[in-house]
C-alpha cells in the first residue's frame, strides 16, 4: 500500500495523545479525519477534552497510561497519522523504545508518527543557549506578568525526578532501528524538537 500524500493524511484514521483536546481542536479547523481517537492516562484531562470537542463526531476517547499500553492494553485498529505532544519524555530511554515499537505496529503502512517533546541538548554550553532562548522568548511573548512566572521553566523541569528527557539523535536512531523510514527532526526550537518517521 503506497503512503498517501503529506497533504492528504489527515481524512485517515487518527490517534492523539490527548491532553486537553487543543491540539486537535486547532487542526479540526482545517482537516476532517475519518475517525480521532484519543488515548490519555489522565481521567481530568480526557474530561477537558471531551468538553472542549463535544460538537465533534467520530472521536473515540481511552484513558490508557503508555505503561498501560505497553502492558497489554490494546487499541483497536490502525492508523493513518498518530501525535503525542509532551508526555513520552516522562519514560526512561528503554521504555521509549518500547513505545516507539508499539506505536510502528499501531500505524498502517505509510502512516505516520509525530512527536513534540522536550531533548536534551548535547553539551552544557548548548544547555545554556536553548535556556536564554527560552527567556528571551517569554520576555517578548504577550501577558508579561503571567509570563514572568514561566522564566524559570527549564531549571525546574531539569530538576523534576520525573522528567526523563533523550538526546534527540537518540531517538531518531531508535526510531530508524525499530524500521521507521523518512525519519527527521521537523521543526527544532531549543529544548524543543518535532520529529518522527513514516511506516
Amino acid at each position: 500500500i503506497r503512503r498517501p500524500p503529506r497533504s492528504t493524511l489527515f481524512p485517515y484514521p487518527t490517534l492523539f495523545r490527548s491532553g486537553d483536546g487543543l491540539f486537535v481542536q486547532e487542526l479540526l479547523k482545517s482537516f476532517s479525519p475519518a475517525s480521532v481517537t484519543l488515548v490519555d492516562g489522565s481521567a481530568e484531562m480526557l474530561e477537558a477534552a471531551k468538553k472542549r470537542l463535544a460538537d465533534n463526531a467520530n472521536i473515540n476517547f481511552i484513558k490508557a497510561s503508555f505503561q498501560g499500553l505497553l502492558g497489554g492494553k490494546s487499541l483497536n485498529g490502525n492508523f493513518d497519522f498518530i501525535y503525542s505532544s509532551l508526555a513520552i519524555h516522562h519514560l526512561p530511554f528503554e521504555e521509549k523504545k518500547q513505545l516507539y515499537a508499539y506505536t510502528y505496529k499501531l500505524l498502517s503502512p505509510g502512516g505516520c508518527f509525530v512527536h513534540y517533546d522536550v531533548v536534551i541538548p548535547l553539551s552544557e554550553g548548548i544547555e545554556k543557549w536553548y535556556s536564554s532562548l527560552w527567556k528571551q522568548w517569554i520576555r517578548n511573548h504577550p501577558a508579561k506578568e503571567r509570563n514572568e512566572r514561566l522564566l524559570g521553566i527549564p531549571e525546574q523541569y531539569k530538576g523534576n525526578p520525573d522528567n526523563m528527557p533523550d538526546t534527540l539523535e537518540s531517538q531518531l536512531k531508535a526510531l530508524e532501528e525499530i524500521g521507521f523510514k523518512e525519519v527527521d527532526c521537523y521543526f527544532k526550537y531549543g529544548f524543543f524538537s518535532l520529529f518522527g518517521g513514516f511506516k
